[in-house]
């Protein structure tokens, strides 16, 4: 009687193994973040621009960016400097998006209408999504001729 219990303690998890159904459904992979790309932006630029003094700054911007483009975007800039000569600035830009695509760093020539002067801008930015509203807050540098501006504002946009 003690050999046939102890057989039975001894193979009894064997025989539970072997009643049990196997595994047959893949594992769950880890979660991957998803990370949603806007086609296409439009924002308002308010803000000020340095260069001896503060004015006040007004344009626009526009991006475009595809998901095969991974990291990277186009886009082009308009701002309106409130000086006394009453800058306007046009421009295109090359776009590169950091992780999480919120820090976004720009480059890119351009062209100041104040003196007809080529320029070259380079900035960055935070993209701040909220739904269908983009708020970016935003720094950059145009190299004018001989001249910095230092430029920082918001951009607000679809």
């Amino acid at each position: 009687m003690i050999r046939v219990l102890l057989i039975a303690a001894i193979l009894l998890p064997y025989g539970a193994g072997l009643a049990q159904q196997t595994l047959t459904a893949v594992p769950a992979s880890a979660a991957q973040d998803t990370v949603f790309i806007k086609p296409a932006t439009f924002a308002v630029y308010m803000g000020f621009t340095t260069d001896g003094g503060t004015d006040f700054t007004l344009g626009g911007e526009f991006t475009v960016r595809k998901p095969e483009w991974k990291a990277f975007g186009v886009g082009a800039f308009f701002d309106y400097i409130f000086d006394n000569n009453g800058d306007f600035l046009l421009g295109v830009t090359a776009h590169y998006f950091l992780p999480r695509n919120r820090l976004v760093f720009e480059a890119g020539p351009g062209w100041a209408f104040d003196g007809s002067d080529f320029l070259f801008r380079v900035g960055a930015g935070y993209e701040i999504a909220r739904g269908a509203l983009v708020l970016e807050p935003k720094t950059y540098f145009d190299f004018v001729y001989g001249t910095t501006l230092w430029g920082f504002g918001l951009a607000i946009g679809r």
